[in-house]
């Protein structure tokens, strides 16, 4: 009992935490006068969240995956798109490495 009632502060912990501090990075970028939103959304995103876990397991995941997959995209064209711009530079770096491991 008190391990479930342990993992359940700890999950509305979490969520909290975590959707607090997106609206606080989004309205970070917005104009003043949006932040008067900024509480009204964080309830709403967590409302959101409550009826997809409410609601099922297969249901949230479907609503989630597109979320997720654009979260995917993003990651691989940065991460990509980085390693693939310092290409010309590898040479340099591969010789800078050899030479420091040799010292």
């Amino acid at each position: 009992m008190v391990s479930g009632s342990a993992l359940l502060v700890d999950y509305v912990l979490t969520v909290s935490v975590s959707i607090a501090s997106c609206a606080d990075q989004i309205f970070s970028v917005l104009p003043a006068p949006w932040h008067a939103y900024k509480l009204g959304t964080e309830a709403v995103i967590i409302s959101v969240l409550v009826i997809l876990n409410l609601r099922g397991v297969k249901e949230s995941i479907l609503v989630l995956t597109p979320i997720f997959i654009v979260f995917l995209l993003c990651h691989a064209i940065l991460i990509f798109g980085g390693v693939g711009s310092h290409l010309g530079q590898m040479p340099r770096v591969v010789r800078k490495m050899h030479k420091d491991d040799q010292d």
